[in-house]
């Protein structure tokens, strides 16, 4: 069940570092899930073209394509929110408001900690944070799947890489306080972390005890 009423379907959140596995992860859980229930994969901002959050995709890893040279950091978490409430709108409420399981890769985490990390303004952070949770609408995912592993898969600046890592351990602490946090070690067999994953969602979910 979600943690607030009002929809009927379920949030479940990939959450973690660039280079953890969380976005294989996301499309295993889809792969398993999707074969007994209706479901969604998503991520924020997305790569669907035609779409701010494709626009928004390209505008962070590829600025000059879209005509831009720079952008600071907080403009940049800025879009990326506004992205993020386009598909809360368009896409996952209505989705969620017709029973499916929404799986998404990414949440306004992510804003919060590569917006600080990066050296965003830290107020700045925070309002555009309380913009995109309005327009959840008091949605809060079902479980965040935290995936953490010791060191990246691919190459990562690892002085941010491992602020990164910090970052999403001390607000998981904190988020944990209004809805399920799953911490999933990555560092293994990736088919060990899914296991895990599966059995969350399943008793979760109430299908098994």
């Amino acid at each position: 069940m979600i943690a607030k009423r009002g929809v009927s379907g379920s949030l479940l959140v990939f959450e973690g570092p660039d280079g953890v596995g969380k976005s294989e992860l996301a499309r295993r859980l889809h792969d398993v899930l999707k074969m007994s229930r209706p479901c969604v994969l998503l991520t924020f901002p997305g790569r669907e073209p035609e779409t701010l959050g494709h626009l928004v995709y390209e505008l962070h890893h590829q600025p000059t394509s879209v005509g831009v040279k720079e952008i600071s950091p907080s403009a940049l978490q800025a879009v990326h929110v506004a992205a993020h409430i386009d598909a809360i709108e368009r896409k996952i409420l209505p989705a969620l408001s017709a029973g499916n399981t929404v799986i998404l890769d990414r949440f306004w985490w992510s804003t919060k900690v590569y917006g600080t990390v990066g050296g965003g303004n830290a107020a700045t952070i925070e309002n555009l944070i309380k913009a995109e949770l309005s327009a959840w609408k008091k949605v809060a995912p079902t479980t965040v799947f935290l995936i953490k592993r010791i060191a990246p898969l691919r190459e990562e600046p690892l002085h941010a890489w491992r602020q990164w890592r910090d970052s999403y351990d001390d607000l998981s602490g904190v988020e944990s306080l209004s809805y399920p946090v799953c911490v999933v070690d990555n560092d293994g067999k990736v088919e060990d972390a899914l296991e895990k994953i599966l059995r969350t969602v399943r008793t979760v979910s109430g299908e098994e005890s």
